[in-house]
């Protein structure tokens, strides 16, 4: 699966269950990117999905934070 934007994160991890929504955008992310650790700490991913995935949820953050 390609990971390009916010949506790929979150259909990725809608395959494994996981399923983030605050209401908060910024507070959504700092609990996505504990799961994508906790996984890639539990061998649930590999080293290039756990880098794909926090290259775009660090852009989302930069992109949210600087629309503040």
């Amino acid at each position: 699966m390609e990971i390009r934007n916010m949506v790929d994160v979150r259909k990725f991890l809608g395959r494994y269950g996981y399923f983030i929504y605050t209401g908060e955008p910024l507070g959504d992310l700092e609990m996505i990117k504990d799961e994508v650790k906790e996984m890639f700490q539990a061998h649930i991913l590999d080293k290039e999905d756990y880098i794909r995935l926090m290259k775009v949820i660090a852009r989302e953050e930069e992109a949210l934070k600087k629309n503040r």
